[in-house]
């Protein structure tokens, strides 16, 4: 429910936990909320996981158009009419601390809708591993292999680039050039 609070833009979220008290007593708390003020990725994971979670986290804008074109003129021009971008917020370091499972702290949008990209999720662990001196081998001491940044990552992508098609729930997909 919260990557869809966040990445659902121009949608207000308000879940709501009604429990039965005594007979005829019910009480209610918000436990999750949007407004239609949170029209930016920084103020919905603000109202979503809270102002100290967005502190940790800084902004991130990537034209992944250069990558598809190869620098070839002439691929830029046949794929000028498809934007490819990523966009979104990751923990400032390896070293800052993630609440909670920071798996479960990586959303994942493409074209507006939650996905769930465990291959992309995988490649970012490893990226960040790579940068994290605590990890064996990069000067530090323990071995965390497991350990992933929070983020949350909004990719902008041709339809024919991914297949939605693979589970029931539509939240997982593959890339159409990925290979499982």
């Amino acid at each position: 429910m919260q990557g869809y609070a966040i990445l659902c833009m121009g949608v207000q979220f308000t879940l709501t936990d009604v429990t039965t008290v005594a007979a005829k007593n019910k009480k209610t708390m918000v436990r999750l909320a949007t407004s239609d003020s949170s029209k930016t990725m920084e103020a919905r994971v603000a109202s979503v996981l809270g102002t100290k979670f967005l502190a940790g986290l800084t902004r991130i804008d990537l034209d992944l158009q250069s990558a598809v074109d190869g620098g070839d003129a002439d691929n830029r021009d046949n794929n000028k009419k498809e934007k490819w971008s990523m966009s979104g917020l990751i923990s400032h370091s390896p070293t800052s601390p993630n609440p909670g499972n920071a798996r479960e702290m990586q959303f994942f949008s493409i074209n507006g809708r939650p996905v769930d990209l465990p291959s992309v999720s995988r490649v970012i662990g490893d990226v960040w591993r790579a940068f994290d001196p605590s990890v064996e081998g990069n000067g530090g001491g323990s071995k965390r292999s497991e350990r992933r940044p929070a983020c949350v990552l909004a990719f902008t992508l041709p339809a024919s680039m991914y297949d939605v098609n693979l589970a029931p729930d539509k939240r997982e997909v593959m890339f159409t050039e990925e290979t499982s």
